[in-house]
């Protein structure tokens, strides 16, 4: 399957409710789109129903068509950033941006579905512009290897989206995105009655690792 969350779990249910298709299909592939509407419960549900199957998600971006081309903004980066805390709390195995790179007005494309990018290139300058979506991701991608198991933990602030994980080295990495408008003090709470305290600034996200 490579969809949109709408088509958990009923898809997959019906897909491998064929003779010998399930051994045949490793994993379920979705797109972000209309994750806005499509409650993360979806996901739970599917795992829970098969879970020797990984789900992945394999497609997200921001389209011209719904959103504009902009450069530079931060909006969008907070929600690339929202939806991988959301979807790997919810068993994605991993998470993909569309295009990493296109031209200055999202292409090129030749059915004119220009989109927005990680990082946009100026071929005439021969320069390219690193977006905050870009930085957003070396969040996750920088400090989450391949291998690392991600664990329950329990968030008493609903402005802040978490994400933890162990590292196969035995690092903990946890990842904090404020949605708010104001400063959020953390403390986060470790082994052997031990805790580390920050504060987590306005419309902002940080990762904290710890051994």
């Amino acid at each position: 399957m490579d969809d949109w969350r709408r088509a958990l779990p009923w898809f997959v249910d019906k897909a491998f409710s064929y003779k010998n298709v399930k051994k045949y299909i490793q994993g379920i592939a979705l797109h972000w789109y209309a994750d806005g509407i499509v409650s993360s419960k979806s996901l739970d549900v599917t795992h829970d129903r098969h879970p020797d199957k990984f789900i992945l998600y394999t497609e997200a971006c921001k389209m011209k068509a719904f959103s504009g081309i902009h450069h530079g903004s931060w909006k969008f980066a907070e929600s690339y950033a929202k939806n991988i805390v959301e979807d790997l709390n919810h068993w994605s195995t991993g998470w993909m941006d569309w295009n990493i790179a296109l031209n200055m007005e999202g292409g090129p494309t030749f059915i004119h579905n220009e989109v927005n990018s990680p990082i946009f290139i100026n071929a005439s300058k021969d320069e390219f512009y690193k977006q905050p979506m870009y930085y957003i991701l070396g969040h996750f991608s920088k400090f989450i290897p391949q291998g690392s198991v991600r664990f329950e933990h329990k968030c008493t602030n609903n402005n802040l989206s978490v994400l933890a994980l162990k590292r196969p080295d035995g690092g903990i990495v946890v990842v904090i995105l404020n949605k708010s408008y104001k400063e959020v003090p953390v403390t986060i709470n470790v082994e052997n009655g031990k805790s580390i305290n920050l504060n987590v600034m306005a419309k902002s996200i940080i990762t904290a690792m710890y051994w």
